[in-house]
Formats: C-alpha cells, structure tokens, sequence
C-alpha cells in the first residue's frame, strides 16, 4: 500500500485512482493482514471525506502522509 499512497501523496495519481486501487487492493484486510485493517479503514474514511469535499487536496495528502508515517519505536528502559 506504501507505494500507491506515495503516488497519491506526491500527486502521481489522483486521490480517485488511489481510492479504486485500495478499494480493490483491500477487501478483504481484516482477513488478510489484520494488522493493517486499523490504517487501511482510516485512509478509506479520509478518501470518503475528500470525496465529499471535506477534505481537500492538499489536506487529504497531509493527512496520508501522518497515517503513513512510520510510528517512533518506543524506547525500553
């Protein structure tokens, strides 16, 4: 998934594309990779407030690119 975000993150395809790429590419996460069901219903709900014009373009690739982010290891002490 890393790699069509990048693309809709850096405008190499438009939000529209990216949204029917994970549509197809996610339908059954929970299944799959259910590590990645959390981000993957998180990034749907983003596409789905963009579409509704909530969100715009700019603020959409803002938001996936924090969703996408890895996550700071915690440090043990």
């Amino acid at each position: 998934m890393q790699r069509h975000a990048d693309a809709c993150v850096t405008g190499r395809v438009s939000p529209n594309t990216f949204e029917d790429w994970l549509i197809g590419a996610t339908w059954n996460v929970e299944h799959d990779n259910p590590d990645a069901a959390d981000v993957t219903h998180d990034i749907k709900l983003l596409l789905t407030e963009h579409s509704h014009g909530d969100l715009s373009d700019s603020d959409l690739r803002a938001e996936l690119r924090q969703r996408l982010e890895p996550s700071p290891t915690p440090i043990a002490s």
